[in-house]
């Protein structure tokens, strides 16, 4: 039994499902500049349950907020990572955190009408994002370029402007690459996609065929990152997402269909991560996993992590769930150019056959430049040989050190 348990212990994957947005982020902008990809998620608007996708795949899944609740993503506090924002329309009031995990609101304020759109975008390009307004019943967008006062009012827009007809479903996304997000809409009684590349009234700057009546739209720098946003669509009838790289009409340039999607779930879009280890792990028959990393990413880019070392796990135990086994345990990283040391928490769920891996990560210790680091993310691993696995470590990491 020992041999069995440490061979299945490193199996750690990461949790697929389904992201929300009416409003996208702004910070997809900013993502460029870092070379950051974003990505898509789900949310089940039933259950309060968010899933949000990292770039080769890795799947972050959590509860937060009540059925009902209108989901969106953005980067409130200006890290460059984009985290869930809710609207509650029960209350009128927006709740915004500031990881992407269980929890509590990290800030909430009172935001609109029930019938009020929200919007997620950086407005005024200083790198932050804020909630503004869509009004259905006007055909009219109300910008504000900062957050509402906690437990207070969302405050006065700083302008406002009419664009399209009543009945268009908004999108937010920077058109022309000017780090600045403009509005775009769809038009499910013609299938038309319209932007705007100023925000203020006027006709549409662009317009092409995109989409189907109900599909749900998002936005990002899809394909080649050059900082221009274009649409993606997903479609609840397959559970697809449709991505379009270029503002021009056509198929989409690319797609993906996510498994177990259900057909109330809702699209959000963001840069949900800023670092990736992929490891190269052995299991031997008579001790706990180990191997070399290597790490990439802006948080790299940035000087908050080390490019490669080598990993050891300890402390793992195995638990029987219907269909496999639960392990928890703990990866310590150690960075080859002696910076220090940081561990990683994993739990995980593991199905022998067919081969699934399933799991969540934070950061719970470091040394060195380390003793700050702090992050939470998702793991996938695939068998690569005989006690042999190639894993995928996706996340989002701050290191106030």
């Amino acid at each position: 039994m020992r041999t069995r348990t440490l061979r299945l212990l490193l199996l750690l994957a990461v949790i697929s499902t389904l992201f929300v947005v009416v409003g996208v982020s702004g910070s997809m902008a900013r993502a460029a500049e870092l070379d950051q990809e974003p990505t898509v998620g789900l949310v089940d608007p039933t259950t309060g349950e968010w899933h949000l996708r990292h770039r080769h795949g890795a799947v972050t899944s959590f509860y937060y907020g009540n059925p009902g609740d209108v989901p969106f993503a953005g980067d409130w506090d200006c890290d460059g990572i984009d985290t869930p924002g809710l609207f509650r329309t029960s209350d009128a009031f927006a709740y915004l955190r500031n990881s992407n995990s269980q929890g509590i609101a990290d800030i909430r304020f009172f935001f609109g009408n029930p019938s009020d759109i929200p919007l997620a975008g950086d407005f005024n390009g200083d790198g932050c994002d804020t909630l503004s307004i869509y009004r259905p019943s006007e055909a009219r967008f109300y910008i504000m370029n900062k957050l509402g006062e906690n437990e207070g009012g969302l405050g006065a827009a700083d302008y406002s402007f009419l664009f399209g007809n009543v009945g268009d479903k908004p999108v937010v996304g920077d058109w022309d690459g000017d780090g600045v997000d403009e509005i775009g809409l769809h038009r499910e009684l013609t299938g038309f996609f319209y932007y705007r590349n100023t925000l203020t009234t006027g006709i549409a700057d662009g317009q092409f065929f995109f989409g189907d009546p109900g599909d749900r739209f998002v936005a990002g720098d899809w394909g080649i990152v050059d900082g221009v946003e274009t649409p993606a669509m997903y479609r609840p009838s397959n559970s697809t997402f449709y991505f379009r790289h270029t503002l021009t009409q056509g198929n989409a340039d690319s797609q993906f269909v996510w498994l177990g999607a259900g057909a109330t779930w809702l699209p959000v879009a963001g840069v949900f991560s800023n670092v990736e280890f992929t490891v190269d792990t052995t299991i031997p028959d008579d001790r706990f996993p180990f191997g070399p990393f290597t790490a990439t990413g802006a948080a790299v880019d940035a000087g908050w992590m080390c490019p490669k070392g080598d990993t050891q796990d300890f402390g793992t135990t195995g638990s029987p769930v219907p269909g496999g086994t639960r392990f928890i345990g703990d990866k310590t990283f150690t960075c080859d150019d002696g910076s220090g040391t940081f561990t990683l928490r994993f739990d995980a769920i593991v199905i022998g056959d067919p081969f699934s891996d399933i799991g969540t990560w934070r950061v719970t210790s470091g040394t060195g430049d380390y003793t700050k680091l702090a992050g939470e993310g998702a793991v996938t691993a695939t068998r690569s040989g005989a006690g042999l696995l190639d894993e995928l470590w996706a996340g989002a990491i701050q290191n106030n050190g």
